[in-house]
């Protein structure tokens, strides 16, 4: 499963949204990316498809340069901690949740991060934030035209928002079900 952009170059003069010719899509291939475009955009002849520029952007092998956001929030919505680990080289999700282990150690309200494959311990039971509200985002790299852009839906399930006393986590690479993220201009 890996992020592709997908870029149209014979929609016969349409555009997706607001002129905006390009998709992020989550999918397996080149080819499932062009079909789940071709699904989404309702345009069923395949020779408006032929055309289109399908890159892939990054595996979950290959995540260099990508960035994993941790962000914990108390139960008004106030920010209580937020790490930010920047992916190297060949990282992958088992580096990445080293990292986030150490970085959220690092904070003054977690003691108990850890990590097994593929469940991260964002702050265990005796850190007391069990009550709190975890948001996971996955940025792209800061060399990004627009690196603020964050994808959420590429992460498994969030244990939060339940008694003080309860873990906080996050599976860490549950890849979901292929679908459009975002429409660009390009």
């Amino acid at each position: 499963m890996g992020l592709y952009h997908v870029k149209f170059t014979n929609l016969a003069g349409k555009t997706l949204k607001d002129g905006k010719n390009a998709a992020i899509v989550q999918a397996d291939s080149v080819a499932d990316a062009k079909q789940i475009m071709k699904a989404y955009v309702g345009t069923p002849k395949d020779g408006a498809w032929s055309e289109a520029t399908v890159t892939l952007l990054s595996e979950a092998t290959n995540l260099n340069g990508w960035r994993t956001r941790i962000t914990i929030k108390d139960t008004g919505g106030s920010v209580v901690e937020q790490v930010t680990v920047t992916s190297v080289d060949t990282d992958d999700f088992d580096d990445i949740g080293g990292d986030l282990v150490t970085a959220l150690n690092a904070t003054a309200s977690i003691a108990g991060a850890a990590y097994s494959t593929p469940n991260l311990t964002v702050a265990e039971t005796t850190d007391g934030l069990g009550d709190h509200t975890v948001v996971c985002e996955l940025l792209p790299p800061a060399s990004w035209d627009d690196s603020s852009v964050a994808l959420t839906g590429l992460f498994g399930t969030i244990m939060h928002e339940g008694s003080a006393g309860a873990a906080l986590s996050v599976v860490l690479n549950n890849i979901k079900t292929p679908e459009v993220k975002y429409i660009v201009r390009d």
